[in-house]
């Protein structure tokens, strides 16, 4: 019952499913079985509930006689399909804490990317909600306080028209435009939640203007690695390959896969087949090639992998160190301008009173 209940939560977080199988791997290097190291995980006061849970899910499963990967796949969707299958591939063979160390990093891995990403955008997000709490309180508070004032200048500034149109718009329409934009935002929620709208826009994605090289190289790299790593813990190549193209996070990536996938089951050569998707870098189908012709295929994956990481690394450095600059420019004559509009007919007003003496 507690499985069941427990399958309709959302999967462990990349982060603590990284740390829990590095510590899994920790324990069974030193000798311990798993069901022993689950129970030994389940009761560490210092581990998240979410990942002590698991751990007694996983060792009840395995205590009534379940393979590691068929318990993990009961759980379904607890654990990814990546980490399923490299235990599937590593149990047979005998390496399965080598197995959980391996996707233990790339979990880790994926885990630093995504807070790299955010910590490079907080800063551009404070300062644009700054200058939107400070638009707002200009147009709904201020501008309509003096306006009195202000209706009774010959000319006003253009700023200072447009503010005042805006805030009269607010006071007048602000139900129905707070109403517009939520069903907007119902219609663009459904909307980008058709499977079509999303092939199109992960497609989309991937070709942008300087973005989309990013996206390029950030999927090779996860494709790369996680192929690595399921090809070195036994896993089947081609469930390997659909299973990297899915870590990806990209639709149009994933279906070209398929597509490839079904070419190499009718015969076709799987190098080539990988190679021809559009989304990855050009290096990756050198790299396919020469692996699978030299038998270093898994060595080649990885030195892809980090090459390509590192090349997105400096480009994403070297884009938020634009973009902070830039976004301060930015924001910051946007905020010249509402000081603008409210400092300059106050001066214009002075001015007038001024010239009557």
């Amino acid at each position: 019952m507690s499985g069941r209940l427990f399958r309709r939560r959302h999967p462990l977080p990349m982060g603590q499913l990284g740390d829990l199988c590095n510590q899994l791997a920790g324990f069974l290097y030193s000798g311990v079985t798993v069901v022993q190291a689950l129970d030994l995980l389940a009761s560490t006061t210092g581990m998240p509930k979410a990942s002590r849970q698991a751990c007694r899910l996983l060792a009840k499963e395995l205590r009534e006689g379940l393979l590691l990967p068929e318990a993990m796949q009961r759980l379904n969707p607890l654990f990814p399909s990546t980490l399923i299958a490299a235990m599937r591939g590593a149990d047979g063979h005998g390496k399965l804490a080598a197995a959980l160390l391996r996707m233990g990093k790339q979990y880790t891995w994926r885990q630093q990317q995504k807070q790299q990403m955010l910590a490079g955008m907080a800063y551009p997000a404070l300062l644009s909600g700054m200058v939107l709490c400070v638009a707002w309180l200009a147009v709904s508070w201020l501008l309509p306080q003096m306006e009195p004032l202000l209706t009774q200048m010959e000319t006003l500034p253009p700023a200072t028209r447009i503010l005042l149109a805006g805030g009269r718009l607010l006071q007048n329409q602000g139900g129905a435009i707070l109403a517009g934009a939520v069903v907007l935002g119902v219609l663009l929620h459904f909307l980008f939640r058709r499977p079509s709208v999303q092939l199109v826009c992960d497609r989309a994605v991937l070709h942008l203007p300087l973005l989309g090289r990013a996206q390029r190289q950030v999927a090779t790299a996860r494709f790369a690695r996680t192929l690595a790593d399921l090809y070195a813990c036994g896993a089947s190549i081609l469930e390997a390959v659909a299973l990297a193209a899915d870590a990806t996070g990209n639709r149009w990536i994933r279906k070209q896969a398929e597509t490839a996938i079904r070419q190499v089951e009718e015969g076709g050569d799987w190098p080539q087949a990988i190679g021809r998707i559009d989304g990855f870098m050009p290096q990756l189908a050198l790299c396919l090639q020469i692996g699978s012709q030299s038998g270093a295929l898994r060595e080649q994956l990885e030195m892809t992998a980090e090459v390509m990481d590192r090349q997105n690394a400096l480009a994403s450095k070297q884009m938020l160190n634009l973009l902070e600059p830039v976004s301060t420019v930015v924001l910051g004559a946007l905020i010249l301008l509402l000081m603008a509009a409210v400092l300059l007919p106050m001066y214009q007003y002075y001015d007038s009173l001024w010239s009557l003496y």
